[in-house]
């Protein structure tokens, strides 16, 4: 999980831009990060304790010995992944390195309730604050635009891709607060928040059809000689999806996000939001894994959530979701009248309940009631 030197220069580069011409140990940040990615917080915890202050000192697998100052790591840690993404090849190792440097940030940030110092630099420190939620914009958007046919991506790649999109978003309730309320609140207020919208629902796409590929019986036979298995990159994708539908569904709970969301007339008109419930609900076991129940719960578990997702955007107050969507031609395709006969086979009671007369005039604009 290296850094050629190359990608370690151009790293070095923008982080000077980036830090206002300041010459950074951009170097020492990625022995950093190939480092101590595999330490949880607790044997962060103790190297710090063992040595009395912010230096550590950490002995590897290999031998070697390695030091560094743990509060400058902290505070310039977002930055550098930063410039990683700018630098961003596109390619496994980076997709490695990424990966590491965000569970590095679950684990530093963990690490804050018991080391003050890093929780002034990483939870209270506006200016790095702002940084880590940049990071994982920066990052949503590149996993956004992965364009890699989902039918022949390695497996690996499969895996690193879903673990980047879920360890991303759930870095945000890391950052800001567990609670979705006070999420949705730093979310809305984000001067990008609606290219945010629309790269985080386009990244979550992006593995649910890496997920419908990996169920298909045609894939399962040409990767069973493959590592990691079939099997595995099932299990582990299974996970990683049902994690950010769940960042999703718990964000779209919360109705200052959901009125902005649906507020925003190109996000409904792309129908990007369509297309990711309509991506999970055309989810299908093949024949060879009809009686694994654990598989067949993890599918309906996702259905659940896409129409919870969906269901909580038709009840915005402010706008009318459906009538918004049903306002652009691009959105008006067989996905919606797909999703109007899932309503009624999973929420026929939910569907025709209260809001009744609101409901139904707005499916008209669809010509389906």
């Amino acid at each position: 999980m290296r850094l050629s030197r190359d990608e370690a220069s151009t790293s070095t580069e923008l982080m000077s831009t980036l830090s206002g011409g300041r010459a950074e140990p951009v170097l020492d940040l990625v022995a950093a990060v190939n480092t101590l990615h595999e330490l949880s917080a607790q044997q962060l915890s103790k190297l710090i304790k063992d040595y009395g202050n912010s230096i550590i000192r950490y002995v590897a697998e290999d031998g070697s010995h390695f030091q560094i100052d743990v509060e400058k790591f902290a505070r310039y840690l977002p930055l550098h992944l930063i410039a990683v993404i700018m630098a961003w090849e596109r390619d496994k190792s980076t997709f490695k390195y990424l990966l590491c440097g965000i569970l590095l940030l679950h684990s530093m940030c963990d690490l804050a309730s018991r080391v003050p110092k890093i929780e002034q630099i990483l939870l209270d420190d506006v200016k790095v604050s702002e940084q880590l939620i940049d990071l994982v914009f920066y990052l949503l958007v590149i996993l956004g635009a992965y364009r890699k046919d989902h039918c022949h991506t390695p497996n690996d790649m499969v895996l690193l891709h879903s673990a980047l999109v879920a360890c991303s978003l759930k870095l945000l309730t890391v950052i800001v607060s567990p609670q979705y309320e006070e999420v949705a609140q730093v979310l809305t207020s984000y001067y990008k928040v609606d290219v945010f919208m629309e790269a985080t629902f386009t990244a979550v796409h992006k593995d649910i059809k890496f997920l419908q590929s990996r169920l298909s019986a045609e894939h399962v036979e040409s990767s069973a000689d493959t590592s990691p298995t079939a099997e595995e990159t099932l299990n582990h994708l299974c996970q990683q999806c049902d994690s950010s539908l769940q960042f999703l569904q718990s964000l779209c709970q919360q109705k200052l996000f959901s009125e902005r969301l649906v507020k925003n007339k190109e996000l409904c008109g792309n129908g990007v939001v369509l297309v990711l419930v309509h991506g999970v609900m055309s989810l299908i076991l093949s024949s060879l894994y009809d009686t694994f129940s654990s598989y067949m719960a993890s599918v309906s578990g996702l259905k659940f959530k896409a129409l919870s997702i969906l269901l909580h955007l038709c009840e915005a107050e402010s706008v009318s979701y459906l009538d918004e969507v049903a306002s652009s031609p691009r959105s008006q395709c067989i996905c919606i009248i797909s999703l109007y006969f899932y309503f009624n086979f999973w929420f026929p009671n939910i569907l025709f309940g209260a809001t009744e007369k609101r409901k139904t005039a707005s499916w008209r604009n669809f010509g389906i009631v």
